[in-house]
């Protein structure tokens, strides 16, 4: 059984963004995906200090940019643990943008980060033969940028 949440830009969600528990994917039996589609869907959790969003390895994250870029996850000063297994894509399929050297794709922004950010990949985009995505990973930021 599939649960998920489905984040869109739409009139309907006026901040951009969707305020959730401290996990998602953990429980095993239930995989779970989170879809964060466009520059206006934001992740937001206001988590403090010594707590963490929980990414499990019964989780799937997806990003879709749009024209202005990727949404992020914001986590207020609370950290992100990715968990072996888990899956977070970052989806060029409908991305009309240039791509031009330094572009930013950014999936996770504010707090620190823990645990390995294997499953983090990207899939469907059409690059130019000289260009490509790399990630990046620091204490407040997760990112693709054309290299």
């Amino acid at each position: 059984m599939k649960r998920g949440i489905l984040l869109m830009i739409c009139a309907a969600i006026a901040s951009g963004s969707l305020a959730y528990t401290t996990s998602v994917g953990l429980d095993l039996t239930h995989e779970e995906v989170v879809t964060m589609a466009g520059s206006s869907a934001s992740f937001g959790w206001s988590g403090t200090a010594g707590q963490s969003l929980g990414i499990g390895s019964a989780a799937t994250v997806i990003t879709i940019p749009d024209a202005g870029g990727a949404g992020p996850v914001n986590v207020g000063a609370a950290s992100i643990t990715l968990e072996f297994g888990s899956q977070w894509i970052l989806d060029g399929t409908n991305y009309p943008g240039p791509y031009t050297v330094g572009t930013r794709f950014v999936l996770a922004r504010g707090g620190a980060f823990s645990g390995s950010v294997r499953g983090v990949r990207f899939r469907n985009f059409s690059l130019p033969s000289n260009r490509d995505l790399q990630l990046f990973v620091n204490s407040t930021s997760l990112y693709y940028e054309v290299v």
